[in-house]
């Protein structure tokens, strides 16, 4: 019932996905809608050219990546950034990392599983959907699960240990055996 109502009432889903969505983009650079906007220019402002006082189009993505790197900080996890690469068709990718500031990236661990997708990449073989607005196949989702794998088995990648893993506190802990 649910399914069908989003169905037929898809540009009201939409509506409300686009607003929630830059609510919560306001909210991860810290800017609400109900604070007041700024006041006259201030004398520093004035004296910035205009052409510098534009916004900066990486801050939100700066802003979300300095946050999710944080909260893995804070329980305890290693944090790497994964680039989700670019398809232009079955056997073309790109690194995703390019629509990011390369200062930033490069301070930044960085997993991509670039390399395998174009070694993979055969006209015959879909690695991401091509109705699917950029998700995997079943085969894209391997090979990128494939690379995390092999990257935590080499050691690079430590989970976060149990008593910070942030998890519901209320949850009991599954039983070990003992022999």
């Amino acid at each position: 019932p649910g399914y069908a109502f989003l169905i037929q009432h898809s540009h009201l889903y939409a509506a409300l996905r686009e607003r929630a969505g830059r609510f919560v983009k306001n909210l991860l650079v810290m800017r609400m809608p109900w604070q007041r906007a700024p006041g006259p220019a201030t004398k520093a402002s004035a004296e910035i050219p205009k052409e510098r006082r534009a916004i900066d189009a990486g801050a939100l993505d700066r802003a979300l990546v300095r946050r999710i790197q944080r909260v893995s900080q804070e329980n305890g996890a290693d944090f790497v950034l994964f680039d989700v690469p670019l398809t232009f068709s079955r056997t073309e990718f790109a690194t995703s990392l390019q629509l990011l500031d390369a200062e930033f990236v490069a301070r930044l661990p960085v997993l991509s599983p670039l390399a395998r997708f174009q070694a993979e990449a055969r006209p015959d073989r879909l690695l991401y959907l091509e109705r699917g607005a950029g998700h995997w196949s079943a085969r894209g989702n391997v090979i990128a699960a494939e690379h995390v794998v092999d990257y935590v088995l080499e050691g690079r990648l430590e989970p976060p240990p149990p008593e910070s893993s942030g998890g519901d506190p209320t949850r009991a802990e599954a039983p070990t055996s003992t022999p």
